[in-house]
Order: C-alpha cells, then structure tokens, then sequence
C-alpha cells in the first residue's frame, strides 16, 4: 500500500508566489520525506544500536558461593540498575544452575510457608513492599527429572516490589532469558528518596566487565 503525503503544510518557498518554483519546492521536500526507512539508517547507527531491554540499564553483579561437598555451588545474581533506579533480579551467567543441561520445571515464591509473590504496594514510595537482604532466599526452582529444590536469593538489599508472574509458567526464561522476559523480581533500593543513588552505588556489587573476566578465571582454575 503507498503512503499518501499531505503537503498542504509544507512550507511555500521565500521566492515563489504560487507558480511553477513553488510546485518543483513541495515536489523535492516530498522525495525526501520519501526516502526508504532501510535506506534512511546509517552504519553507524546500526554500529551503535542497542535494543530496548539493554538500552536503559546497567548490569551488576552480586558474586556468592558455597562448598557443596568437593564442588562450589555458585549463586551469582544479576542486577539490573534502571535509569529510574528500580532493579531487576535475574540470574547471572555465572550461576550454577546455567551450566546444567536441564530445563527448569517449576518456580515456587513460597519460601518458609511465606508467599514471597504476595505484594501489595502503594504509591512513589511502595509503601507495602517486603524487605530483603542479599541472602534472602526470593524463591526456590526445580529442574527436569530432579525432585530437589534450588534457593535464588536476592543479591542485594532493598525492598521487593513485585515479582514476574510470568516465570510461573515458563520457568525455564530464568535460563534462557535473564536479560529480558526471565528476571525473578523488580526491586527498589534501601533508603530514602534522595539517597536512592548513593546507595546504588555503594552496594557491593561488580561491572558487567570484570565479571564476564572473573568467571573465565574461576572456570579456568575448577
């Protein structure tokens, strides 16, 4: 389907008075509003483009292990700091439950016969929002054919203001979309309004960079 160009509020030329140079004007203005969308983008814009689920954030990382009998049971979190500070809770690469084969099969936010997915906030300030440290246990998940259950905990302090309903029922994005539709929960830091940014900053979390180098270390080494 061709697109109709309205033109009767394109601007008349300086020098025309309604004749012939006025009409070849509006013709030239019209073949470039006409340019093709494909052949409107630059290289560098396809260089630099990024899509909208990386374009407003800025990923941290919380790192944390545990000895499991001869092996170390790696709980790295990813968070995501949005531009309005809120943070989005998913798993990081490095966690030990992305280098197993298996699907996971089930999400449960009941923890300790508390139903961590039962929120109810009000306002700027999310008043109603359950407080948890980095060791708090947000949920537990199980994979294909196996009848244990894995704790996720929260990596950071601060206030749990809702989780994602959809990874109740399709868990296994928290593997194969962490950076998108499979994050576990959105947060709102500790501390008053004003502080929000400060403490952001200081909470003990690492760059994207030195994390992908830190796990490739730790792989070396096990």
């Amino acid at each position: 389907m061709e697109e109709s160009i309205v033109t009767q509020d394109l601007p008349m030329d300086n020098n025309s008075n309604g004749n012939s140079s006025d009409c070849d004007f509006r013709i030239q203005k019209i073949q470039e509003l006409s340019t093709p969308i494909l052949q409107s983008i630059t290289p560098d814009y396809l260089i630099n483009f990024t899509y909208y689920n990386t374009r407003y954030f800025e990923d941290r990382y919380f790192i944390n292990f545990c000895n499991s009998g001869k092996r170390k049971v790696y709980d790295d979190i990813l968070v995501r700091i949005h531009t309005n500070k809120l943070l989005l809770i998913a798993l990081a690469s490095g966690h030990s439950l992305m280098s197993k084969e298996k699907d996971i099969v089930e999400v449960t936010f009941v923890v300790n016969k508390t139903d961590r997915s039962n929120i109810k906030t009000k306002g700027k300030r999310k008043l109603g929002a359950r407080e948890v440290h980095p060791d708090t246990i947000l949920c537990q998940v199980r994979l294909d054919g196996d009848s244990n259950m894995f704790n996720i905990r929260a990596g950071v302090r601060g206030y749990l203001v809702e989780i994602n309903e959809q990874i109740k029922k399709y868990p296994n994005l928290l593997k194969t979309d962490p950076k998108g539709n499979g994050f576990l929960a959105v947060m709102m830091p500790k501390g008053p309004l004003s502080e929000i940014e400060r403490n952001v900053t200081n909470m003990n979390l690492i760059k994207e960079n030195f994390y992908l180098e830190y796990i490739k270390k730790r792989a070396v080494t096990e």
